[in-house]
């Protein structure tokens, strides 16, 4: 930080700084909305689409302790933690207890430079160091109140956020460009999986359709049991274990099961998983590996196929377009959609007569596959580099390292212009 400025509590240079009170209010259909953390994105925005609503009555007395305004920073605090957004609109809202409202002295601090220092890794640091609670990270409103805030003068402020923003906006227009490429390649996807399950990656190869019944030795719900952190017993996969098609084995938990029961759940290299039931219904998985001694959940479904059935295979067929549609079609349930054994038997596969054939179609698709986990693996990592040259203009920003000489010049000539020392002071007398 440079020597001419300053750094001061977020307590002494803002009005207020709160959560309201921490009994939850009841969610109506239509009502005052209530936003919480889930609410708040990384780039500063506040999304109302879905949030919980109130009445007017919880509105009222939730609000005499604090009530957002237009200009205010709303703060995240527990669960996701440091998420700061500055508030846009002009209607009324509250912001539940798990994050907290900060009305700014913008007579000292400029809100936008005090939202971009909130979200710096900078500010993190100070947040993650005062964090409790295990399970839930709970950052408690005393050490929001302490944290350390680097301050300049208003014009050099203004400056900062200036160029913050102008070359954040080139960033973002590089990012939105590798999303574009990342929902593109996921759209090359399908259509090789499409192609693949219609006979035109190959040629030669007789697709016909059947059901998964006949391609099936067995297909069974999982085992209904309470799962547990000991090590007793064999591990008991759960959807929640499953994810992007990869399943971390030292967290999955156990469950004690009686010893006759084992081999009716033992999961077995080449079953497919298939959950029936909730957000994730018709996800599949492939045990494609040797893994640790484990047994599968009743809220999944497991698929063994015959001897002349390549699992590579219908793994491949659980991801294609047709599948989808016909799991679509065949899912139940208001808010809880699900697909029983028996719809599942009856699931139509596009599928050739011989297992050499089968090879084939997998080789052909791994083989388009394979460019494109390496195109999506390059854009992760620019991706992660565009995040960390933001946090670079962040961190230079806050040390006094982003303006050349000749803007803090200038901005020494502005009308408004005094040394942060001086604002302080001034604070300090008025208090």
């Amino acid at each position: 930080m440079r020597e001419d400025w300053e750094n001061e509590k977020l307590q002494n240079i803002c009005y207020q700084i709160t959560d309201i009170d921490h009994k939850m209010p009841k969610a109506k259909e239509d009502g005052v909305a209530f936003i919480s953390a889930k609410d708040l994105d990384n780039d500063g925005n506040i999304h109302f689409e879905n949030c919980k609503k109130i009445s007017e009555e919880d509105f009222k007395r939730l609000s005499r302790k604090i009530s957002p305004k237009e200009g205010d920073i709303i703060y995240s605090r527990i669960g996701t933690i440091g998420r700061a957004s500055i508030v846009k609109v002009d209607f009324p809202f509250l912001a539940s207890y798990s994050c907290c409202t900060i009305k700014p002295n913008t007579t000292v601090i400029e809100n936008k430079f005090l939202r971009d220092y909130l979200a710096s890794y900078s500010c993190l640091s100070q947040a993650l160091s005062g964090v409790v609670g295990i399970g839930v990270p709970d950052l408690g409103m005393r050490q929001i109140r302490e944290f350390s805030i680097p301050i300049p003068s208003l014009p050099e402020q203004r400056a900062i956020v200036s160029k913050i923003e102008e070359l954040f906006s080139d960033l973002d227009k590089g990012v939105a460009d590798l999303k574009k490429a990342q929902d593109q390649l996921k759209v090359y996807r399908q259509a090789v999986l499409k192609k693949a399950f219609e006979g035109d990656l190959t040629s030669g190869v007789t697709i016909k359709t059947t059901e998964l019944e006949n391609l099936s030795s067995q297909i069974h719900y999982g085992y209904t049991a309470s799962s547990n952190k000991v090590p007793i017993g064999p591990h008991l996969l759960r959807i929640t274990d499953i994810q992007n098609n990869n399943v971390d084995w030292k967290n999955v938990p156990f469950c004690a099961i009686a010893e006759d029961k084992i081999n009716d759940y033992l999961l077995q290299k080449g079953d497919i998983l298939f959950a029936r039931t909730g957000a994730t219904v018709g996800k599949s998985f492939l045990i494609a590996n040797d893994i640790p001694k484990s047994v599968f959940a009743s809220y999944l479904i497991r698929v063994q196929l015959k001897g002349d059935v390549l699992p590579q295979f219908i793994a491949y067929f659980f991801q294609s377009p047709k599948y989808w549609i016909q799991i679509g079609a065949n899912s139940v349930g208001i808010g809880q959609p699900n697909v029983n054994g028996s719809k599942l038997k009856k699931l139509l596969i596009n599928f050739p007569e011989s297992i050499e054939e089968q090879h084939q179609i997998v080789q052909e698709i791994e083989s388009r596959l394979s460019v494109c986990d390496k195109v999506e693996e390059s854009i992760s990592e620019s991706l992660d580099k565009a995040e960390a040259l933001r946090q670079s203009i962040l961190k230079k920003a806050f040390e006094g390292n982003l303006l050349s000489t000749q803007e803090i010049e200038k901005c020494k000539t502005e009308p408004d212009y005094e040394p942060a020392a001086v604002l302080l002071e001034k604070i300090k007398m008025n208090q």
